[in-house]
């Protein structure tokens, strides 16, 4: 299945971080955390066995054990953008974004100010210090023009700033960017977040295309959780836009999809909108 795919692409070349949330994600599903402790505890960079030790550990409820391994990883790889978004969500889940990010800026004082390091003290502050978060993320734009990562966070931090429009701006950015590099899960992750910020905006008309884009990228990518969470969108959308039978039509499609991969969490995710 798609957890031992994975393993072996992780296990072939541990600097393949992008495939490590999407491991953790698959082997929870089919029950294989343990199995992905122990291979990321065989994995000799310090960080990166740290980073998905602190995915497994968020995976099975541990997040203040999570943000301190992910911690670590940043303080080892500045750079190791692959540890903020797991890190943000660990901490916002406990209620510990602002000390968090006090910790990340102590980061930024005793090792080099690396990316990975300041795009995550900007997610973690962009709710609270929305300028201080833009101009950190637009810091690292400038030294890395183009930069995915960057250009993710950027739309990320726009949004809990409150800055809906730029925020819609910058996830249309990120797509094309994401779109122009071959980067497919990035460009169905962008798409989706792209059609919640219209469907907040009341682009109604726009929203839905772009909810109808992603369901169709993650079916084409075979994951299968976030075409659910697309298609559950896209039924939410239509359902408060006057598009009710089209709406049920979309639910009862997410639940037997959701019942087809025998996933407890999308299964409620979909009974709980309907």
């Amino acid at each position: 299945g798609a957890a031992h795919e994975l393993k072996a692409i992780i296990a072939a070349d541990p600097e393949t971080t992008a495939a490590y949330p999407r491991y953790v994600e698959a082997a929870k599903r089919a029950g294989l955390i343990d199995e992905a402790t122990v291979l990321f505890a065989t994995i000799h960079d310090p960080a990166l066995a740290a980073l998905g030790d602190g995915l497994c550990r968020a995976a099975s409820g541990d997040r203040r054990g999570a943000i301190e391994r992910l911690v670590f990883a940043l303080s080892a790889r500045p750079d190791l953008t692959a540890a903020v978004r797991p890190l943000y969500d660990a901490a916002q889940k406990e209620g510990l974004l602002d000390a968090t990010a006090t910790r990340l800026a102590g980061l930024e004082e005793t090792i080099a100010a690396g990316t990975g390091v300041r795009l995550a003290r900007a997610e973690m502050i962009a709710a609270s210090k929305p300028t201080e978060a833009i101009e950190l993320v637009d810091g690292v734009l400038a030294g890395l023009p183009g930069s995915l990562d960057a250009l993710d966070s950027r739309a990320r931090v726009l949004d809990r700033a409150g800055k809906g429009q730029e925020a819609a701006a910058a996830w249309t950015d990120l797509l094309a960017a994401a779109r122009e590099a071959g980067d497919r899960l990035l460009t169905a992750r962008a798409t989706i977040n792209l059609a919640i910020q219209r469907y907040y905006l009341r682009e109604h008309p726009a929203s839905r295309e772009s909810a109808r884009d992603a369901a169709t990228l993650f079916e084409a990518l075979g994951d299968r959780p976030n075409q659910i969470r697309a298609l559950n969108n896209l039924a939410t959308f239509l359902a408060f836009t006057d598009g009710l039978a089209e709406a049920t039509h979309l639910s009862g499609q997410a639940l037997t999809l959701a019942r087809a991969i025998d996933d407890p969490h999308m299964l409620n995710l979909v009974l709980d909108t309907q």
